[in-house]
């Protein structure tokens, strides 16, 4: 998927609230539909991208709903490369000697905290999951060198709003073979170390 200058992520604590506002926010500007659906725990996740002129237009159609139907938003009109192609599933093998895991409740918020993250220090998202099978959560782990990634982390951490209760975790030198079964997937089921 080829980046956009602008990426937008909201959360709604409704399906149908957030379906009829995805469909009242593509009908209002010229958008990219990137993923739009349900996660747990029953929430609406949608993921739009496009100029950023046109991604600002579907951001106010959003925030002007009634209180407690967008449960969290992020409007981010230079998404870093980076922070683009983990959404689009990349994974990268986590070789730097310092990992980083950034697990948040918000996952906006966490798209957030990624892309303030990655545009403050020289850092490689290692992977990049929200919502599904993590009740609802959103999850990124980093590595890079352990400077780099504290200073990443704590810009990520400042970025988000202490409401989101953003938990957070810095591994220097982790042990071989959490990097090889890290290296396969972060879910439980897919990962074997070989032991």
């Amino acid at each position: 998927m080829n980046p956009t200058p602008a990426i937008a992520m909201y959360e709604f604590d409704s399906v149908a609230d957030g379906t009829r506002v995805a469909d009242r926010m593509i009908k209002q500007a010229p958008l990219t539909l990137f993923r739009a659906g349900t996660t747990h725990p029953g929430k609406y996740l949608l993921l739009v991208g496009g100029e950023v002129g046109a991604v600002e237009v579907a951001d106010a159609v959003a925030r002007r709903e009634p209180a407690g139907v967008l449960g969290d938003a992020i409007f981010l009109p230079d998404a870093h490369h980076k922070l683009q192609a983990a959404l689009w599933g990349r994974r990268v093998s986590a070789e730097a000697d310092t990992l980083a895991v950034l697990e948040c409740p918000a996952m906006p918020a966490l798209v957030g905290g990624v892309d303030r993250a990655v545009k403050t220090a020289p850092i490689e998202i290692v992977d990049l999951r929200l919502g599904d099978a993590l009740g609802g959560r959103g999850v990124a782990q980093f590595c890079g060198v352990q400077a780099d990634i504290e200073a990443s982390i704590e810009a990520a951490l400042r970025t988000m709003s202490p409401r989101h209760t953003a938990k957070h975790a810095i591994i220097p030198r982790r042990a071989d073979a959490l990097r090889a079964c890290l290296d396969q997937s972060s879910e439980f089921g897919s990962c074997s170390s070989g032991v």
